[in-house]
């Protein structure tokens, strides 16, 4: 859920901190990932010592999870890696290595692979080998390793 919701405003979040307890609750707090060529507003500081203030407290119990503390904000620009080339602000020059949003290009294909190949596999991961998927998505244009596969795979079976 909380990945979902980064994913639509333009971010990456991972989790920063995490402890469970004995009775299956817990707590977590997720914070902005740092994508590489990340732009900051703040142009004073070095890069390496810049830091999104964006974070999310969490408290899960069940499954059934609530959003305890948060702040939303952020000191950078967001939806970097979704377009094939970053934007660029005044005197900031484009990073060399082009940058990709894989967690957003997995979910996509996730969700091709569901839609084109559950179907014909009784709605089962089971009987779907990792080589029929890589070659359906080859079709498609898309080049994908065997461990993306398998997270596919399990992100299916999982749902």
């Amino acid at each position: 859920m909380q990945k979902e919701f980064a994913l639509r405003c333009g971010f990456q979040i991972f989790v920063q901190q995490t402890s469970v307890k004995p009775n299956n609750s817990g707590n977590a707090k997720f914070a902005c990932k740092k994508l590489n060529g990340t732009q900051y507003f703040d142009h004073e500081t070095p890069p390496e010592k810049l830091k999104c203030p964006f974070y999310m407290n969490v408290n899960g119990n069940a499954g059934q999870w609530r959003i305890t503390k948060a702040n939303f904000a952020h000191n950078h620009l967001k939806f970097v890696g979704t377009a094939k080339a970053p934007c660029a602000e005044g005197i900031i020059s484009r990073s060399e290595r082009a940058m990709r949003n894989t967690t957003q290009q997995i979910v996509q294909l996730t969700t091709l692979v569901e839609t084109e190949m559950l179907p014909t596999h009784n709605h089962s991961t089971a009987s779907m080998s990792g080589t029929a998927v890589r070659k359906v998505l080859k079709s498609k244009g898309a080049d994908v390793s065997s461990s993306a596969i398998s997270r596919m795979k399990q992100r299916i079976g999982d749902k």
